[in-house]
């Protein structure tokens, strides 16, 4: 009896505080974050290792990502002709960590573009792990110290950008942008790449890696909805996935950007598996917001709208009749 009390109450234990409090680790730049669901390594701004524990499989190993590296802080201009200028953690990069028994913090001052080096640039990472879901949440936030030039700044805190991978490019990718889409290394030129801005062409800010066992899943979790975000994928010996969260200020007042988190986590099953965690993400954060079929009105379902771009011609505007006939 004393025995099976005992396991209710464990049961209930664990029901109740949900995942155990993951294992930290931080050298240097590298921080190393071990859950029951995951192994992940952080270097810099990249996370360059994932394990998922579920299945036994490895979705990331760390390696030199080839091409482009879109890592680091963006500063636009205002000034016309001014490229954006994206500034990167580097080995002159002050590196200040703060841990607790869950979650830890690395800052980096200092951030360095080509031969331009700001000592007042930074670039910090706060990481946890969401007791409840097994979440890994990663809370990027960047501040520049931009002077003001007779009254206003010419120049602005764009965006901050993390890279996930290479991944192994045996995954199969599953992207929700222009419609949704799938990619895997047979069906995708080795030079691929697709850039998407959230939400115009990628309705759910939200990529999936699916492997023969299992799947992994990386979202936006940002409800006050302050800023945009914008996904890179290129294949390039493996695939390499840039997330970036984008301020919607105007960008002479931007200087700084927080708040906006990426959560990723990993399942024993096919791609749905890490969308519907994203599905319950979203309806908890707006919990009011309803299918169009289950809050609209009556009359909804009987609108007919075309789009046209120039004024159509009478027999056009007749076909149009004929295929949208009135009520």
């Amino acid at each position: 009896m004393k025995r099976t009390i005992l396991g209710l109450c464990l049961g209930m234990f664990i029901s109740l505080t949900g995942h155990a409090a993951p294992e930290i680790k931080i050298d240097g730049r590298q921080v190393t974050i071990r859950t029951d669901r995951m192994a992940v390594q952080f270097d810099g701004l990249a996370l360059t290792q994932i394990e998922n524990r579920l299945t036994g499989e490895t979705y990331a190993r760390p390696a030199t990502a080839k091409g482009a590296d879109l890592t680091g802080l963006g500063i636009e201009s205002l000034r016309p002709g001014v490229p954006v200028k994206t500034y990167q953690v580097t080995e002159q990069s002050k590196v200040e960590a703060a841990q607790a028994a869950d979650s830890a913090t690395i800052t980096y001052t200092g951030l360095r573009r080509g031969d331009e080096f700001d000592s007042k640039m930074s670039f910090a990472l706060a990481l946890s792990v969401d007791v409840k879901t097994g979440d890994l949440v990663i809370q990027p936030s960047v501040r520049a110290e931009i002077e003001e030039v007779a009254g206003v700044r010419d120049r602005g805190v764009l965006h901050n950008a993390l890279r996930f991978g290479p991944l192994d490019e045996n995954l199969r990718l599953i992207i929700p942008a222009s419609d949704g889409f799938s990619v895997t290394r047979d069906n995708v030129e080795t030079n691929w790449s697709c850039r998407a801005n959230w939400p115009q062409f990628w309705e759910a800010a939200l990529v999936i890696a699916e492997s023969p066992k299992g799947c992994l899943g990386i979202w936006a979790d940002e409800p006050a909805l302050r800023y945009g975000r914008w996904l890179d994928v290129k294949r390039n010996g493996g695939w390499n996935v840039t997330l970036a969260f984008e301020t919607s200020d105007a960008i002479y007042r931007c200087t700084e950007m927080k708040g906006a988190a990426w959560r990723l986590n990993v399942f024993a099953g096919y791609w749905a598996r890490a969308a519907a965690r994203y599905v319950a993400q979203m309806e908890q954060q707006w919990p009011d917001l309803k299918r169009l079929d289950q809050s609209a009105p009556a009359w909804a379902d009987r609108l007919r709208v075309v789009i046209s771009g120039p004024t159509p011609s009478p027999d056009v505007a007749k076909r149009y009749a004929e295929l949208l006939p009135r009520d």
